[in-house]
């Protein structure tokens, strides 16, 4: 089958079914001797060469790896130490990078491992999705994002991936202290004694207004002291608890320098930032404003830090058209 070498689906389906490529998904399903080798190719078995030798080979890398790693590998990693052990009978067989590899592994060695693209694990081992991989080795310490994507770039992870992973420490195990700091939540729980501080201090700086920016109370010189610098991320932390009598509208970040969000009381009619807004404009009887016109309004209302977001531009409520909103 093509002289020995991987071959495209498009002309083994041209070759042997006359490009009737329902037939050639069933022939091929149906054939214990062709393997899917890469992306679109496809391999016949009868062509490797030293087979029991590389299955052994593999098994006992990926073992070695997979302990070292605390339970899982890469396919990427284990290309990469396969190269340094095995290339001269990896060019033999044609496996030229990890996807043919990992093809190849999972054609031979399903027996021992699962194989969860980009991962592999122990056949006994449940499959983790990258995020919860994460999260496994991340879970009781303290973290930046910077270490946790230094982690996952050594496994080849994808960036979305990572931040995914993140995204649900943050949500279940951690709370976010600054921009790129996280600790656990048990952690944490040490400074919640400081709750009814924050209320008295946003009762004050609110004065009875119905929101309130959170970049307007900064440097924070009048929040107490310990052992966290405040910023804008450590106070929607406090935000978050229950002590709170305060709660946060987020801001879209698309268009933003730093982080920022708008504040109110826990009671608040207010449960999303544009509904805010809305009302904000109907309070000063505005019917049309300029992008510009609209984001010194923001900005004269203590409502944003510069430029309209862009979750104000798509909403309906807003007319946004030829430069200009209309309510």
């Amino acid at each position: 089958m093509n002289g020995g070498n991987p071959i495209l689906k498009n002309d083994l389906c041209k070759e042997l079914f006359g490009e009737n490529d329902s037939i050639c998904k069933s022939e091929i399903k149906k054939s214990v001797k062709v393997i899917k080798w890469g992306d679109t190719t496809y391999f016949h078995t009868d062509y490797l060469r030293n087979t029991t030798q590389l299955k052994n080979e593999f098994a006992a890398l990926l073992r070695k790896q997979i302990e070292r790693n605390n339970g899982f590998t890469s396919m990427s990693l284990f290309y990469a130490e396969c190269l340094l052990a095995n290339k001269t009978m990896m060019e033999e067989n044609h496996i030229s990078n990890e996807i043919e590899l990992f093809n190849f592994c999972q054609s031979y060695l399903s027996n021992l491992f699962n194989f969860q693209q980009p991962n592999i694990l122990l056949k006994k081992s449940t499959n983790k999705t990258i995020p919860e991989l994460i999260r496994e080795k991340f879970f009781r310490i303290e973290f930046t994002d910077n270490e946790v994507f230094t982690y996952g770039e050594l496994f080849s992870w994808s960036q979305m991936s990572i931040t995914n992973g993140i995204i649900l420490m943050a949500k279940s195990s951690h709370v976010r202290v600054s921009n790129s700091r996280f600790i656990p939540k048990d952690a944490f729980s040490q400074f919640e004694k400081w709750s009814d501080d924050v209320n008295r201090i946003l009762s004050i700086e609110m004065d009875g207004d119905e929101y309130c920016l959170s970049s307007s109370l900064e440097p924070f010189s009048s929040f107490p002291h310990f052992d966290l610098p405040w910023n804008a991320y450590l106070l929607e932390s406090f935000l978050s608890l229950l002590e709170s009598r305060y709660r946060v509208l987020p801001v879209d970040k698309e268009n933003r320098l730093q982080y920022f969000f708008i504040i109110v009381r826990k009671n608040s009619k207010y449960f999303f930032y544009n509904d805010l807004v809305a009302n904000v404009l109907k309070k000063n009887s505005i019917k049309t404003l300029s992008e510009v016109e609209m984001e010194d309004f923001l900005l004269d209302n203590g409502l944003c830090e510069g430029g309209v977001p862009n979750s104000i531009k798509k909403d309906p409520q807003f007319h946004f058209s030829d430069g200009r909103f209309t309510f």
